[in-house]
């Protein structure tokens, strides 16, 4: 049997079938996990696994390795989160639907931004604009001055002083380009 087999349905992987698993040749490892993430694309086992085996073996692909590795991080932080499965769903979307389309979101953003460079923003700064861009122009059930105003509280609460006059100036400029009701 093989893992992929095996962990239809659960996350959890048997010791015997990893040892089985790293008998087999190096490339028929990857070929096992990447065929486990088909089946099971939250799988943590397989996540971590093929991210390991990516970048230690194959440093060719070190851009999936840190992807996987990523994936495996949200979903390890999604399974310990105590919030209702509903807010955790909708945390999980806007996440995924942000990191999705980055590349535009920043290049929306980084015209907007008038003496600063995206990536030298707070974190918090530069997340929080990322979000609330991905709802503004990808999501259409949350109204943009709701997204604006939710994103300058955020930044408020968690960035620095400054953090929600600069985060309202740069929403405010994206709002313009909208093509879609403001409310």
């Amino acid at each position: 049997p093989t893992i992929a087999n095996e962990l239809k349905g659960t996350n959890q992987i048997s010791q015997k079938s990893v040892e089985q698993l790293f008998e087999q040749t190096l490339e028929g490892a990857i070929k096992e996990f990447e065929n486990v993430i088909t089946i099971d694309p939250d799988s943590v086992d397989a996540c971590y696994n093929l991210s390991y085996l990516y970048a230690t073996i194959e440093p060719k692909r070190l851009d999936q390795a840190q992807e996987l590795y990523l994936r495996h991080q949200r979903n390890t932080f999604f399974s310990l989160c105590m919030a209702p499965a509903g807010a955790k769903k909708f945390a999980k979307e806007l996440l995924e639907g942000m990191l999705g389309n980055l590349e535009e979101i920043d290049k929306k953003l980084e015209p907007e931004l008038e003496n600063f460079e995206l990536k030298r923003l707070s974190t918090i700064d530069r997340n929080v604009l990322r979000l609330a861009t991905y709802e503004m122009f990808y999501l259409d059930d949350a109204p943009p001055i709701v997204c604006i105003n939710e994103a300058i509280e955020i930044s408020k609460r968690f960035g620095t002083e400054d953090s929600g006059r600069f985060v309202n100036g740069v929403l405010d400029k994206m709002k313009d380009k909208l093509d879609r009701p403001l409310r």
